[in-house]
C-alpha cells in the first residue's frame, strides 16, 4: 500500500511538472503572440518614397499608450547617397488610421545598412483581443528602400511592450511577408585621381597653332575611392573600367620618349598582378608595408587607335580579402610601379570610367555605373579658351572641333579662322573672280576658299571674294562697287541717272 502511494506521488509530481511546462512555455506561444504580420510597399521601386501598408494581429490586448515596434532594415528617409535621413516625430508622422495610432520613425545609419531603422506605433485607444490592424504609412513620410531586397526579408521584425504580450524585443517575431524590391545597390562618392594633388597633368600641352597630334605620356599613380551602400564581403569582386589606359612599355628606361602612334609602341599584357595600397599604409612606408585588403589584376584593353584613346575596355579587377563596411570610404592606390599610363589626354569626369561590384546576391551587387568624379589628363583645350562655348574639345589631340559658323571644317574660312572657335564665318556668295581649275582644289584655298570643280569657277566664297570679313561680327565689308550682306550685288552702269 505504501509503495503504491509512493508511485502515485511520483506520477502526480510528473503531471504537475508537465502542466507547469504547458502553462509556462506553451501557453505564452498562443497568448500574447503575433500570429500574423505583413508589409506591402507601393510602388516598390528602389530610392523612391513608398506608401507602406502594415498588417498585424496580436493574440492579446494592447492598452492605450502601449507600443508596437517594427524593425525596417534597408529603409531610410535620406536621399540614398550614404547619408542618413531624419527621424520623424509623432507630431509630424503621417499615417492612416490616425484615430487609432500615433506613428514615429527612428532613422538607422548607413554604416549598419539601416538595420536599426525603426517604426514605433503608439495606441491612441484600447486594441481588443485578436483585432486585425491595418496601418498605412503615407508616402509623404519619404521612407524608401536604400537598395534592392528580397521578399520575406528575415530582418523585418515586430514586437510590443503590451503588458500581456510575450513578444518583447529579445524574442521579437519575424514579419511573415514583405515585398521584394527588384534592384541592385549603389556606390556613392566614386572618384579617380592621379596621385597627390588631384588633377595632375600627365601629358605635355599641345601647340594649338601647329596642331600636333602626338603627346608625351607618363606613368601615373592611380587612386580610386568610393563609399558603398552595402557591406562588401571577402571574395566579392570590384571591376573598374579604365578606358584609354594601358600598361604597355612600362619598363622603358627613357620614359619621356613614349609617344602614342610611334612604331615602337606595342600593346601591354593582361593578367598582371598589381600592387595596391590605401592611405593608411601609404603614410607608413609604401615600399615595405603589406596591404591585405584586396588583390588586384590588370587586363589590357583593346585596341590601339591612332590619335584616339582606344583601349576602351582596359580593366582592373579587385577581389576583396577583408570586409569593407557600408557607409565608410574605401580606397585603393595603385603606385607607379604598376606601369599604368593614359594613352592620351582625356576630359575630367570621363563617363567612360566605370565601376561595378559583384556579390552573391543581386540585391547587394552594383551594376556598371560611371565614376562620378575623375581628374582630367593633359591640357585639353585650355589654351584655346575651352573652345569658347562654340565647339567641343578633342582632349586626345588637344584641339577644338568648332560648330558650324565658328570654324567648322565645312566653313569657307576653315584654315584661316582661329582654332579656338572664337571667330565668326561671314556670308557667302558666288565668287566674282574665280576661274575653273583642273582639280578639286581652289586656287585661292589659302585665302579661305574651300574648293572648286572643273566646270564652274564661280563657287561660293565668303563675301564673294570682293570684301573683307569682320570675324568679330560675321559681317562683310565690301569693296567699292559691291554691296549686299555677302557683297553679291554690283550695280549696273548709269547714264543721266538711269541704269544702262
Amino acid at each position: 500500500m505504501a509503495q503504491g502511494m509512493a508511485r502515485f506521488g511520483v506520477g502526480g509530481r510528473r503531471s504537475a511538472w508537465l502542466l507547469f511546462v504547458f502553462v509556462g512555455y506553451l501557453l505564452p506561444c498562443y497568448l500574447g503572440h503575433f500570429d500574423t504580420a505583413s508589409i506591402k510597399l507601393w510602388p516598390g521601386f528602389v530610392k523612391e518614397r513608398q506608401e507602406i501598408t502594415l498588417k498585424f494581429r496580436l493574440r492579446g490586448v494592447i492598452e492605450m499608450g502601449e507600443k508596437v515596434y517594427v524593425r525596417m532594415p534597408w529603409m531610410t528617409t535620406g536621399e540614398c547617397k550614404n547619408a542618413a535621413g531624419s527621424s520623424i516625430g509623432a507630431d509630424s508622422f503621417q499615417l492612416h488610421d490616425s484615430n487609432t495610432w500615433y506613428g514615429q520613425w527612428t532613422e538607422g545609419t548607413p554604416g549598419t545598412q539601416y538595420q536599426k531603422s525603426l517604426l514605433t506605433l503608439t495606441a491612441k485607444t484600447k486594441i481588443i483581443w485578436k483585432s486585425y490592424q491595418t496601418v498605412v504609412l503615407d508616402g509623404f513620410n519619404n521612407i524608401k528602400p536604400n537598395c534592392g531586397m528580397p521578399a520575406k526579408h528575415t530582418n523585418f521584425t515586430i514586437w510590443t511592450n503590451a503588458a500581456n504580450a510575450t513578444v518583447t524585443m529579445k524574442n521579437r517575431h519575424q514579419v511573415n511577408f514583405t515585398d521584394s524590391v527588384n534592384a541592385s545597390c549603389y556606390l556613392s562618392d566614386t572618384q579617380l585621381t592621379w596621385g597627390a594633388g588631384g588633377a595632375s597633368p600627365l601629358l605635355a600641352p599641345i601647340n594649338p597653332t601647329t596642331r600636333k597630334t602626338h603627346a608625351v605620356s607618363q606613368i601615373a599613380e592611380v587612386r580610386l575611392s568610393f563609399v558603398p551602400a552595402m557591406h562588401i564581403q571577402p571574395g566579392d569582386t570590384i571591376t573598374v573600367i579604365l578606358a584609354g589606359w594601358t600598361n604597355l612599355n612600362a619598363s622603358r628606361a627613357d620614359d619621356t620618349k613614349w609617344k602614342w602612334g610611334y612604331d615602337d609602341v606595342r600593346e601591354g599584357g593582361s593578367g598582371r598582378k598589381l600592387t595596391l595600397y590605401n592611405e593608411s599604409t601609404w603614410k607608413l612606408n609604401a615600399s615595405q608595408s603589406v596591404y591585405d585588403m584586396a588583390n588586384a589584376t590588370w587586363f589590357e584593353g583593346c585596341c590601339k587607335e591612332n590619335h584616339k584613346p582606344g583601349m576602351e575596355n582596359s580593366t582592373i579587377e579587385i577581389v576583396m580579402r577583408r570586409l569593407a563596411r557600408a557607409g565608410q570610404k574605401v580606397e585603393f592606390w595603385f603606385p607607379k610601379s604598376n606601369g599604368l599610363r593614359p594613352v592620351c589626354g582625356m576630359q575630367a569626369n570621363n563617363p567612360k570610367y566605370k565601376i561595378k561590384v559583384k556579390t552573391p546576391s543581386n540585391f547587394t551587387s552594383v551594376n556598371f555605373m560611371s565614376i562620378e568624379k575623375s581628374a582630367g589628363i593633359g591640357a585639353g583645350c585650355v589654351e584655346q579658351g575651352g573652345c569658347n562655348g562654340y565647339g567641343t574639345c578633342d582632349h586626345c589631340l588637344g584641339r577644338c572641333t568648332c560648330t558650324k559658323g565658328h570654324g567648322h571644317e565645312s566653313d569657307p574660312g576653315y584654315g584661316i579662322m582661329k582654332a579656338d572657335c572664337s571667330e565668326l564665318a561671314c556670308p557667302v556668295s558666288p565668287s566674282w573672280a574665280e576661274v575653273p581649275v583642273q582639280s578639286n582644289r581652289s586656287l585661292d584655298h589659302q585665302a579661305g576658299y574651300s574648293g572648286a570643280n572643273t566646270t564652274n569657277g564661280h563657287f561660293d566664297v565668303e563675301c564673294g571674294g570682293v570684301g573683307k570679313c569682320d570675324r568679330t561680327k560675321g559681317k562683310c565689308a565690301c569693296y567699292d562697287g559691291f554691296s549686299g550682306s555677302a557683297c553679291e550685288i554690283k550695280p549696273c552702269p548709269t547714264q543721266n541717272d538711269y541704269p544702262c
